[in-house]
């Protein structure tokens, strides 16, 4: 019971990991900044199970993606990177709602379905 209330670092694998590098590989040809994230993987106490993902540090761009959000397929980690990408490119984590708009868009017709 105890471990269920820790978060734990994981390295995803199998389907996981296969999610997360498909969703990074089709952004990253279109947005190479994408590779300036620093990205690491949690698994989430089930108290906390809805959360995507946690930003460590907007100026250095860390981010801690859930197991649940990789388990939620290729487009929902699509989504999830370009949020992180427009928080980092924002002092504020509020980016330009056009701009993020247009970037999602743009990932969406990438990914497909």
């Amino acid at each position: 019971a105890e471990e269920e209330g820790q978060r734990e670092i994981i390295q995803p694998e199998d389907v996981l990991k296969k999610n997360f590098d498909s969703a990074f590989g089709r952004i990253s040809g279109r947005l190479p900044e994408i590779n300036r994230l620093n990205i690491s993987f949690i698994r989430l106490p089930r108290s906390e199970r809805n959360v995507s993902f946690i930003t460590c540090s907007r100026a250095r761009g860390e981010y801690q993606f859930s197991e649940t959000l990789l388990k939620s397929g290729v487009k929902a980690v699509a989504k999830a990177l370009i949020d992180a990408l427009a928080q980092t490119k924002s002092l504020s984590g509020k980016c330009d709602l056009e701009y993020e708009n247009k970037l999602t868009e743009m990932v969406l017709e990438c990914v497909g379905d």
